[in-house]
C-alpha cells in the first residue's frame, strides 16, 4: 500500500475512535444529567404534596397535585395529536406534489420523444422488428411440435410403415 494511504487510512481510523470516544463520554454525562434531572423533578413534585398537606388536607394535596399532573399529561397528548395531524397533511401534500411531478415527468418525456422524428422512428423500428420475429419465426422455433418432422431428413412414402 502506499505509505500516503497508509497514513490516511490510521488519520481516518484514529478520528473515528476519537469520535466514537467523545460520543460516548457525551451519552454517558446526558444519562446522568437525566438521572439527577429526574430525581430533582421528583424531589420538587414530593415538596410540593408536603406543601400543600400543610396547607390543609394531605390526601386532598395528593388529589390536587395528581389531577395538575393528569390535566399536563392530556395537554402534551393533545399537542402530538395536533403536531401529528399537521404532518399527515404535510405528507400528503408531499406525495400529491411528488405524483404531479413524476407525471409531468412522465408526460415531458413522452413529449419529448415525439418531438424527435428520430426517436420516434427508432423505437417504430424495434417494435416492428420485435413483432416481425415473433410472427415469422422459422420451423427451427421453440413452438414448433416435438414430433414435427425435420425439412432435411427424407420422409416415406404415405402408407409405407
Amino acid at each position: 500500500m502506499h505509505p500516503l494511504l497508509q497514513q490516511i487510512r490510521t488519520m481516518a481510523a484514529e478520528d473515528v475512535a476519537r469520535y466514537r470516544k467523545a460520543r460516548m463520554r457525551s451519552l454517558a454525562i446526558y444519562a446522568l444529567a437525566a438521572v439527577l434531572g429526574l430525581t430533582a423533578y421528583a424531589c420538587g413534585v414530593v415538596a410540593l404534596v408536603i406543601w400543600l398537606a400543610r396547607q390543609g388536607d394531605a390526601v386532598a394535596a395528593a388529589g390536587v397535585t395528581a389531577a395538575g399532573f393528569a390535566a399536563l399529561a392530556l395537554f402534551a397528548l393533545l399537542v402530538l395529536a395536533l403536531l401529528n395531524r399537521a404532518e399527515r397533511r404535510q405528507r400528503a401534500g408531499r406525495a400529491a406534489a411528488y405524483s404531479a411531478m413524476l407525471g409531468s415527468l412522465a408526460g415531458s418525456t413522452m413529449m419529448g420523444v415525439l418531438a424527435r422524428p428520430q426517436a420516434l422512428a427508432a423505437g417504430a423500428a424495434v417494435l416492428i422488428a420485435g413483432l416481425a420475429m415473433g410472427l415469422f419465426d422459422g420451423p427451427g422455433s421453440d413452438d414448433a411440435p416435438e414430433d414435427a418432422p425435420e425439412d432435411d431428413m427424407p420422409q416415406p412414402p404415405p402408407g409405407a410403415a
